[in-house]
Formats: C-alpha cells, sequence, structure tokens
C-alpha cells in the first residue's frame, strides 16, 4: 500500500531533486554550441574572408526588355555605381540586340520579339576583392545568377549578372 509521505518522496525525486551533470549533458552542450557557430561563420562570411586578393574583374550585366530609346544611354568608359552609390566600376563594352519572348503556339515555344525592346548586354571592369568565398565590390558580394540595381550616367536598371571572369594579367 502506497501511503501519502511515500508518493510524496517519489514525486520530488522525479521532478524537483537534484540531478548530476554528466557527461551526455556536457556532450549535448558542446554540440550545440558547435551548430551555433556553424550557422554564424556561414551567415557572415566576412570573419573567414581576411584572404581576399585585390584583383580586377569582368562582370558582364544582362538588362532584359530595356526602353529601346535608352538603347544608346549607356556608352563605355562610362562609370557604373550600384544603386546605393557604391562604384561598381567602369563600362568595357555595351552590346544591344532585339528582345525576344518565347511564346507557346500549338506545343512548341516560338520565339517572338518584343516590340519597343532591346536587350542590351553590358560588361564592367571592376577592383574587387576575390577570395575562395566569392568576390565583393565596394563591399558588395557579386555572383552570377543575381540580380542588381545599376545606375549609369543617363539611365538606371534592373541587371542580371550572367558571368564574372578575371581580367586578362591576373
Amino acid at each position: 500500500m502506497i501511503t501519502s509521505s511515500n508518493a510524496e518522496i517519489s514525486t520530488s525525486v522525479r521532478w524537483g531533486g537534484k540531478r548530476r551533470f554528466n557527461l551526455l549533458d556536457l556532450l549535448i552542450i558542446i554540440s550545440l554550441l558547435a551548430v551555433a557557430a556553424a550557422a554564424v561563420f556561414s551567415y557572415f562570411p566576412v570573419f573567414g574572408n581576411s584572404g581576399g586578393k585585390a584583383s580586377v574583374i569582368r562582370a558582364v550585366f544582362v538588362i532584359e526588355r530595356a526602353d529601346e530609346r535608352f538603347s544608346t544611354a549607356i556608352s563605355e568608359g562610362d562609370g557604373v555605381l550600384f544603386v546605393k552609390g557604391e562604384t561598381a566600376g567602369t563600362v568595357e563594352s555595351v552590346k544591344t540586340e532585339q528582345a525576344y519572348d518565347y511564346i507557346a503556339e500549338n506545343g512548341t515555344a516560338v520565339k517572338k520579339t518584343v516590340p519597343g525592346s532591346v536587350r542590351i548586354t553590358v560588361t564592367v571592369s571592376s577592383d574587387a576583392v576575390v577570395s575562395d568565398t566569392g568576390c565583393t565590390v565596394s563591399g558588395i558580394k557579386l555572383s552570377a545568377g543575381s540580380g542588381y540595381d545599376l545606375v549609369f550616367p543617363g539611365y538606371s536598371s534592373h541587371a542580371e549578372c550572367v558571368s564574372i571572369t578575371a581580367a586578362e594579367g591576373n
């Protein structure tokens, strides 16, 4: 038969009694700290980025469906800024071509021109810091496939970076 005093003792040991710190507790704490440190270092790659090397790169940006009235607004030698005013580099070349869309007709993709629109491809030469985690220009991480808002002397637009290469001689 269980008396009230036995039930009270059993409850206090189970819920309110002293618990000893053991090896399993230590392993759990160490693994949680390791996961937290990995998350911080992957989110802020700057901590492991001190070995960056200054280089000159060429980044190719594409502006899709730009109004054809602005097709001559970007010229070689123009300075390029990121939208917040950071220097992005200098325009090395500009290529303008007709903008196209692909439309499904009878189960196949058909290439159609977009009236009044052009596709502008701009090659920009930039001073960058290149490391094993990527490259940065004026503190902004550049990566192919990412979009950037660029400002030229006579035009500004959203552009996608399609390639980044080291300039010759680097």
